[in-house]
């Protein structure tokens, strides 16, 4: 076994001296990476440290009191970010490490939208708007673009008879 100091530039062992096996490096080389992943679940783990844990349960925290917080306007304003923010991450995870083209991101970021302008919107003449309160309004514009992509999705081959025959 030899240790770098018996490494050529590519990390392969020097000819001529004689050692042939596993090569270590020391813990002080490789401080960039303290925790290696060696399963996929552990790679893929959404909170894995706890600093994704804590920010996350702040901004879940602010995102529920933001409405007692501030006013109107700016809870509309943060209520329009986090949809965007939703659409984008959304599409992130669908190119970026699925690596397919999205076709269906459009319809339902429209969906939700149209369905936020049409339940809480005000009525005139041309538009239809309901004005409700955004605490309505809000969850409706993600469940009912759900409840759309949920009946136009095709369901595999015997998965309907297993659901209707319970």
């Amino acid at each position: 076994m030899t240790t770098t100091a018996g490494l050529d530039l590519s990390g392969q062992a020097e000819p001529g001296d004689g050692s042939a096996g596993k090569v270590t490096v020391p813990r002080s080389v490789r401080r960039g990476r303290p925790k290696v992943y060696t399963s996929y679940a552990e790679d893929q783990a959404i909170w894995n440290t706890p600093a994704k844990r804590y920010w996350t349960l702040g901004l879940v925290v602010l995102a529920f009191a933001a409405p007692f917080l501030v006013a109107k306007d700016i809870t509309n304003l943060l209520a329009l970010a986090a949809v965007y923010a939703i659409g984008g991450i959304g599409l992130n995870l669908l190119t970026g490490y699925a690596g397919q083209v999205s076709l269906g991101h459009a319809f339902f970021v429209g969906a939700g939208a149209y369905t936020a302008a049409v339940f809480g919107g005000k009525e005139t003449k041309t538009v239809i708007g309901l004005g409700w309160d955004m605490a309505l309004w809000l969850p409706l514009s993600a469940i009912i673009p759900g409840c759309s992509g949920c009946s136009s999705r095709p369901l595999p081959h015997g998965y309907a008879d297993c659901i209707w025959r319970h």
